[in-house]
């Protein structure tokens, strides 16, 4: 052994040594994402086993009579270390003649005259430790079985070997194939020699708001139904010019543990419209997969974790977008006078909307969320100020989008509809009858650019009609009234009205 090394410990079963500061005592825990508050120093052949009760402590543990390891108030005994019959890092620990030894409920002693499988250890360094708790923490896709599965880390795993999807990895054989703690897609064998593709499955919902209190409204309650109705339990990220802080006490789902305010402080109208583009300087979005993006006047009434599967299996694609006109030639709301003055550009058959977009990961749209905003900022260069705009940032985004990227209308598009804002005036029976027949989980109050007071309006009242007739798991204390003052002669709206919200 190399002198003064120092490691966490892993157990026979799985779990690594841990100090229970409370019970003043070591015993074992499944993998935490943060690694445990016991390492071991290496010296030659003896090893010193130290808690770190704080990030700031390190207090060293020594051999009692009863064979527990406790706290000392003077350098704790060392114990022996030796190679195991386990080919690899493998250890035993020796003291007085006796082995530690960890049992399958976890009891950590030293108690065993002979070193067998209880009495085996993998010390693993703090790279080691990373990749793995990376791996066993997070959820993934598994390609050939087209399912979402994760690690039961706290079911002890014999023999230094982990089981997902009815697959068993061997712990020699992960740390082999995962180069970092950042990789999203992984190659894996099992049974000696068939290969698995694990896709790191850790969505992102992310919203931008600005200016208005309308469209935080909106986004109080697109958060609401995304949490309650969609089953959505994952992190959700805005970006916007207020404060978590002040955002917090006026409206309950922002003060989701879950949800973070990222501050972003819109200079002109391009950051006001294009700042849904503006994410890759945020390093908090580097570690999902995948993202997606929702405008705030968009609702949620089902799962969407079948829409973020689908996406994953999906290998080519970068983005899925929601297809909302087949003729984008003849307008320009899809970009049509930029793909007419392209001379290399190949009209597209349709036409997106920017308010529903979902990305594979950052790191592959990265460069095409960049070009849109570059590309809106040159065009408003041709009028010498950015306070003037040749086109929006949908017109934009169609045009870089179908240009550069490997695009997909199909997924979105079966699981978006925009919302028939005519219906919003109907009567009850005629208004449910239109609710009832919407199959889609996401729904798009599309209706010019912004937030408006009959917007919110429209979403409160199907945010009413989805409590009473769902009955979703955690009901708000104070529900939504049943029945909404319909509001009068709003009509279906087209063209640049229909625009995805940006203000």
């Amino acid at each position: 052994m190399a002198r003064r090394n120092r490691f966490f410990v892993m157990t026979f079963w799985g779990q690594f040594l841990n100090y229970s500061v409370e019970h003043d005592v070591v015993s074992t825990i499944p993998i935490p994402q943060s690694p445990p508050n016991l390492t071991v120093l290496i010296d030659n052949d003896h090893v010193e086993f130290q808690a770190h009760p704080t990030p700031d402590e390190c207090v060293p543990l020594r051999t009692y009579p009863d064979g527990l390891l406790r706290k000392s108030r003077s350098p704790g005994n060392s114990l022996k270390i030796r190679p195991a019959e386990f080919a690899g890092p493998y250890v035993l620990f020796r003291h007085g003649g006796l082995f530690l030894s960890v049992d399958d409920g976890g009891k950590t002693s030293v108690s065993r005259p002979r070193g067998l499988s209880w009495e085996t250890f993998r010390l693993l360094n703090e790279d080691e430790y990373d990749r793995l708790s990376y791996f066993l923490t997070n959820s993934w896709y598994i390609q050939s079985q087209r399912k979402i599965s994760r690690f039961d880390i706290d079911k002890p795993a014999e023999a230094f070997t982990f089981h997902i999807a009815g697959l068993r990895l061997p712990l020699e054989t992960i740390l082999e194939c995962i180069p970092d703690s950042k990789s999203k897609e992984i190659l894996i064998p099992y049974d000696t020699w068939i290969l698995e593709k694990f896709t790191l499955f850790k969505p992102l919902v992310y919203y931008c708001s600005f200016g208005k209190e309308d469209g935080f409204l909106c986004l109080d309650i697109a958060i609401d139904t995304l949490r309650r109705h969609g089953a959505y339990d994952g992190d959700i990220k805005i970006l916007s010019e207020r404060s978590q802080e002040d955002l917090s006490h006026q409206y309950r789902s922002y003060s989701d543990n879950r949800v973070q305010v990222l501050e972003y402080i819109p200079l002109d109208v391009v950051d006001y419209m294009s700042a849904r583009f503006d994410i890759s300087s945020y390093e908090e979005f580097d570690q999902y997969q995948p993202i997606l993006y929702l405008d705030t006047d968009t609702m949620i009434n089902a799962p969407l974790t079948d829409v973020f599967s689908q996406a994953l299996h999906d290998k080519q694609t970068t983005i899925h977008v929601f297809n909302e006109f087949d003729e984008p030639w003849t307008a320009d709301y899809w970009g049509r006078e930029l793909f007419n003055d392209d001379p290399g550009a190949i009209p597209p058959t349709y036409g997106f909307t920017t308010g529903i977009m979902l990305y594979r990961n950052l790191a592959c749209i990265s460069a095409s969320l960049k070009a849109v905003r570059d590309t809106i900022m040159r065009q408003s260069s041709v009028w010498g100020t950015r306070h003037m705009l040749r086109c929006y940032d949908q017109p934009v985004a169609n045009y870089v989008m179908h240009k550069f990227e490997s695009l997909d209308s199909a997924l979105m598009t079966a699981n978006t509809r925009n919302f028939d804002m005519r219906l919003n005036g109907a009567d009850n029976d005629t208004y449910d009858a239109y609710v009832s027949s919407l199959g889609e989980p996401i729904l798009h109050f599309a209706g010019g650019v912004g937030a408006y007071d009959w917007k919110v309006g429209a979403m409160r009242r199907y945010q009413a009609w989805l409590d009473r007739s769902n009955q979703p798991n955690e009901t708000p204390e104070d529900l939504l009234p049943d029945a909404f003052e319909p509001l009068e002669n709003v009509a279906l709206l087209h063209g640049p009205q229909a625009q995805s919200e940006s203000l």
